[in-house]
């Protein structure tokens, strides 16, 4: 049987979803660039931990049947941060 949850939980659980899903993508943007080697490995790390967390949202919200609409994650801010981590390199 699976038991409701409020409209807030629904919420919450969802933004969590996404939140993990977006980082997953950024960090995995982020290596891309990087030509440090240990900092490279270090992201695609941290990507697939934020992948995984993504997933266990994921697989909750199936499990109480909650309908989970496809993001968009903004190209445009990837391209910013990457741009932001190009000048920061810059000036270290």
């Amino acid at each position: 049987m699976i038991m409701p949850i409020s409209e807030e939980i629904k919420r919450k659980v969802i933004e969590f979803y996404w939140d993990e899903l977006k980082d997953s993508v950024l960090y995995e943007e982020l290596a891309k660039d990087e030509k440090d080697e240990d900092l490279k490995r270090a992201l695609i790390e941290l990507s697939k931990i934020e992948s995984k967390h993504a997933s266990f949202w994921k697989e909750y919200l199936i499990r109480k049947s909650i309908e989970v609409l496809r993001i968009k994650i903004k190209r445009s801010k990837i391209i910013l941060l990457r741009l932001l981590r190009r000048d920061l390199e810059l000036h270290s």
